[in-house]
């Protein structure tokens, strides 16, 4: 029964660890950090510091064929 009991025990520590290194893992693929939270208001009205405009460059042959 002791035997039984042990087994259950180490199949939950490990199952535990294996979960939390797999979270730990899928965490590092996405490239996010766990326990780190950042919070964005987005009502908070933009400032001038913290936006960056994109220049495009456009192929004129291709504006032509949307006309």
């Amino acid at each position: 029964m002791s035997i039984l009991i042990g087994i259950g025990i180490v199949t939950t520590v490990t199952t535990f660890y294996l979960g939390r290194k797999g979270w730990q893992a899928f965490h590092k693929a996405v490239g996010i950090s766990p326990g780190v939270l950042t919070y964005q208001d987005y009502d908070a009205p933009l400032s001038l510091a913290t936006l960056s405009l994109q220049q495009l460059t456009l192929n004129k042959q291709h504006l032509k064929k949307l006309v």
